[in-house]
């Protein structure tokens, strides 16, 4: 059930993180489309994988598991970096907004990426290492936010950032 949970939250903040990139991605291509494909591709696997880890929980198949959410990351950060490359993305997004799409994104595949090697050394310990994409969130929130505050001093965090990080309406 454990594993269920964690796929549904990590899929939930694909989602999110999907959904806000394509409400700045104003115009497409193929190239893009084929790169969203790969992503939802990917997605697609996580019912198997997770699965996989429902019964096996070994370290096999725990970097699988792992392996397989960086992948999803790894692809919608294609998604963003290809949009933001081609002049895809809304001219109005920010170069502050522009970098917290991208770290935002590869905040998941830096928790799941580190805890690969540490399966080697212990399952377990690698799945309860991926607690650490609720800390690791909202320490980028509040780094984002601090940064804002050093660069833009005495002007609000914009509305549209702090939307799109608590997942919320943009």
């Amino acid at each position: 059930m454990l594993a269920y949970l964690l796929s549904f939250y990590v899929i939930a903040q694909f989602w999110f993180s999907h959904r806000s990139k394509f409400n700045h991605i104003i115009k497409t291509d193929s190239r893009l489309m084929w790169i969203n494909m790969l992503f939802l591709l990917t997605i697609g696997l996580v019912p198997f994988t997770t699965n996989l880890i429902a019964e096996s929980g070994g370290t096999v198949s725990t970097i699988i598991y792992a392996a397989s959410m960086v992948i999803s990351g790894l692809s919608l950060t294609g998604i963003w970096m290809y949009a933001v490359a081609n002049g895809l993305i809304d001219p109005s997004v920010t170069p502050e907004e522009r970098r917290e799409h991208l770290q935002a994104t590869l905040i998941s595949s830096l928790v799941f990426a580190i805890s690969i090697p540490l399966s080697l050394a212990h399952a377990d310990g690698a799945k309860y290492f991926w607690i650490a994409l609720w800390p690791a969130g909202i320490a980028l929130r509040r780094w984002s936010q601090y940064r804002w505050s050093k660069e833009h001093p005495g002007v609000p965090y914009p509305h549209r950032m702090q939307d799109r990080q608590s997942g919320g309406p943009e």
